[in-house]
């Protein structure tokens, strides 16, 4: 189905899910240094969740296109950087937020720390050769 199942391993109960991509499973779930966010990524798009019930999705980043082909490239595995997260709203001062996402054809660091919008400051990178990671 694609969803994922958010358990609590307190009780053993499933605690949420996650609404994903249809017929695909995630092929990497990863958790911001706060535990704020969660990242599911699937091949054509990453869903970006608060990492807490009721696991809101906030924002969904579609793959990019293969600068050489002009394909949609796949999204193959991401990571957060490992500094602490600025919280402005909670009043935590960190470093810059940035989530690193690699696909087939492209680098991608984000910078959320104003937020996971369309407005997000991007740096993207093409590979030089096409290929599977």
């Amino acid at each position: 189905s694609g969803d994922v199942k958010v358990w609590d391993t307190g009780c053993w109960a499933e605690a949420g899910k996650l609404k994903g991509c249809r017929r695909e499973e995630p092929r990497v779930l990863v958790i911001s240094p706060a535990q704020r966010w969660l990242v599911a990524a699937y091949s054509k798009v990453l869903h970006i969740f608060h990492c807490r019930p009721p696991w809101k999705l906030e924002q969904s980043l579609p793959a990019m296109l293969d600068p050489c082909t002009g394909e949609l490239s796949e999204w193959a595995c991401c990571a957060f950087s490992p500094m602490a997260e600025v919280d402005h709203p909670a009043g935590n001062a960190g470093q810059d937020n940035h989530l690193a996402v690699f696909s087939n054809s492209v680098l991608c660091v984000v910078d959320y720390s104003g937020g996971w919008g369309e407005d997000a400051p991007r740096r993207t990178r093409s590979l030089m050769q096409s290929g599977r990671p």
